[in-house]
């Protein structure tokens, strides 16, 4: 004999930031080492590397201190191949994406448009500028770059297809969904 009973998944709302994403600029300046492991760089090479982020940082600034200007300046002093050919831009940064140095400076609560630092990590330098802050929220867009990925669409439709979402009185969203099952 079978019966129907209904099983209900009760699913406790997450605590979602309303920190938003940032674009940023950076020069990557490495010390001058045998290897690309920074690692084995000696004191002087990470000191002659932070002696050339400081130029270029007071170069930039003595000109016109626009953000073109300083994408301009990414070309020839970067180290970072990833984002040379685009002004050394990441956008839509999301916080712990970066290295901790990094993201911390990114995400400094008094962080504004056209703000710029040397900040040290186990890469080599960055030299930073601060584009600003987006209107979207990490977690929105960290669910938009889930969503559009190809088995994204298939995932929500299967989920679509096997539950129900529902609010209960309190305001608490759950699934339901009935199965069958038997004594």
């Amino acid at each position: 004999m079978y019966k129907r009973q209904t099983v209900v998944y009760v699913i406790k709302p997450a605590s979602l930031s309303d920190r938003k994403t940032v674009n940023v600029r950076h020069i990557l300046i490495k010390p001058d080492s045998e290897s690309d492991d920074q690692s084995s760089a000696t004191e002087k090479q990470w000191n002659d590397a932070y002696a050339k982020a400081k130029s270029i940082l007071k170069e930039w600034k003595s000109g016109d201190k626009t953000e073109d200007s300083f994408a301009a300046l990414v070309k020839d002093n970067s180290a970072d191949t990833g984002s040379v050919d685009n002004g050394g831009l990441y956008e839509n940064v999301t916080t712990c994406q970066m290295v901790n140095s990094f993201s911390y400076w990114c995400f400094d609560n008094s962080r504004k448009a056209g703000d710029t630092a040397i900040v040290r990590s186990d890469f080599g330098y960055h030299i930073m500028y601060f584009v600003g802050t987006n209107d979207q929220k990490i977690w929105q867009y960290s669910a938009e770059q889930a969503l559009a990925s190809s088995d994204g669409s298939d995932d929500v439709e299967k989920l679509e297809k096997e539950y129900t979402a529902k609010v209960n009185w309190f305001g608490s969203r759950y699934f339901e969904k009935d199965v069958d099952i038997s004594h």
